[in-house]
């Protein structure tokens, strides 16, 4: 492709036999001492820079300044360079990219990127009146019963890779601190500190709220509490609830009427003991 001669390899013996490997790769400048601009990472350098050759690609997202630095140049009609300096597995590339973007801070390089490195949009704060388009924007927007059958779909069979649950690790260790088990009761404690312990008299009004809730919640539904039916047995299954008990299966009916008639006279036994 025409762009392929924007793209250098540094690798000094191509890269190793690596079974899912990210490249590491810098933008840099096309004229002068080829000043490094920004630091990424990619699976296929090839086709990152393709979309970064893309004019209406970069004016969809023009609020990266990697983009809008790209655009500039692309007007005054030259091309950023990327260099490929690194292939590394899947699961050491974020610590790779946070490495040379620390580097080059260090060495006085303006990077154009908004993070330290390792995915997300840690720090990135978006303009107040972007903020506010984006809220104009999005008002009265619904999501079609379509669109939201195609995003099931889509997510339907998805698992994470490995990679993705050791960076949601790093991130809930990071907000709760490396605390040992006795750390985390003492946390525990003072969270509850001052708080009135629950009396009984407390829990049974609370039982009673959630019962009478629950009551009014299945009459606004058109429904009678305790009767639901079980789509694997075919049947409709009645239930009582005791107060502050647990509740009580009482049976499978072919009916609607008949798993009713049966919570009423289970409801009727309560009243009359």
């Amino acid at each position: 492709m025409w762009h392929d001669k924007y793209i250098k390899c540094d690798l000094p013996e191509g890269c190793p036999r690596i079974h899912r490997k990210v490249y590491i790769y810098f933008l840099v400048e096309h004229f002068g001492d080829n000043v490094v601009r920004y630091v990424g990472k990619s699976i296929d350098p090839q086709d990152r820079y393709s979309k970064y050759a893309s004019l209406s690609g970069l004016r969809q997202e023009s609020h990266l300044p990697v983009h809008r630095w790209i655009l500039k140049n692309r007007a005054s009609g030259n091309h950023p360079i990327m260099r490929v300096v690194e292939c590394v597995p899947e699961t050491d590339w974020e610590s790779r990219e946070r490495y040379w973007i620390s580097h080059f801070r260090e060495e006085g390089y303006r990077l154009l990127n908004l993070q330290g490195g390792g995915g997300g949009q840690s720090g990135f704060m978006r303009p107040s009146g972007t903020k506010a388009k984006i809220a104009t924007a999005l008002k009265g927007h619904e999501v079609t019963e379509d669109t939201r059958r195609k995003i099931s779909e889509t997510l339907q069979g998805r698992t994470a890779s490995n990679a993705a649950r050791e960076a949601v690790g790093r991130a809930s260790k990071a907000s709760w601190g490396r605390l040992t088990p006795e750390e985390h009761e003492q946390r525990h404690a003072r969270m509850l500190a001052g708080r009135k312990p629950w009396t009984p008299e407390m829990k049974a009004a609370l039982a009673e709220k959630k019962q009478i809730n629950a009551e009014r919640l299945a009459r606004l539904q058109g429904r009678t509490l305790g009767v639901r039916f079980d789509k694997k047995l075919k049947k409709w299954i009645a239930t009582g609830k005791v107060l502050n008990g647990p509740r009580k299966h009482l049976g499978c009916w072919n009916t609607e009427k008949e798993a009713i008639d049966a919570v009423k006279m289970f409801n009727a036994s309560l009243e009359g003991a």
